[in-house]
């Protein structure tokens, strides 16, 4: 078991690299550094082609086809069968790792891919700040009232929804 937040953003061109990549990476190394945060282990960072579907994180919407996107995601795994150990593993990725790994990632434009976003935990005081702004980034990437739209005419009933889908996308 584990938690993972994984994000995604153009590089450049096979042709024509930009070196976001690398330096995302730095970066995000850096941020951990100067919160006395430990990196977790792996770091795991992957290049992909563009898609030509809406909604990947890497689609040729807003970029040209040829564009590489770099995939960089956290993983924390739950070692331990403790609740109390899982609980605080639980409680720094929710609370630090994945707030630094955003606040990089809002530099270079990266997003999550919509299907593995994580939601902000319940009762957590900023946890309707932090939908917004999960909301609001998702409409700028994705084709949020087309998919909704697809929803309704294939599943008016619902049954292919969960809480992250109707929390998302209503």
């Amino acid at each position: 078991q584990q938690w993972v937040q994984e994000v995604c953003f153009p590089t450049g061109s096979l042709a024509s690299p930009n070196s976001n990549d690398l330096s995302f990476m730095l970066k995000l190394l850096s941020s951990l550094e100067e919160r006395d945060l430990p990196a977790p282990s792996p770091i795991e960072q992957r290049w992909t082609a563009s898609s030509t579907s809406s909604m990947s994180p890497a689609n040729t919407t807003k970029n040209p086809a040829d564009t590489v996107y770099s995939w960089i995601g956290i993983i924390m795994y739950l070692t331990s069968d403790d609740p109390k150990k899982r609980d605080a593993v639980t409680d720094r990725f929710q609370n630090e790792y994945r707030d630094v790994l955003e606040a990089v990632g809002d530099e270079y434009k990266a997003v999550t891919h919509w299907a593995k976003q994580e939601l902000p935990p319940e009762g957590s005081p900023d946890r309707q700040t932090r939908l917004k702004k999960i909301k609001e980034r998702l409409a700028e990437v994705y084709p949020v009232e087309d998919f909704k739209a697809m929803r309704r005419l294939l599943d008016p009933e619902n049954r292919c929804g969960n809480e992250l889908i109707q929390e998302l996308f209503g």
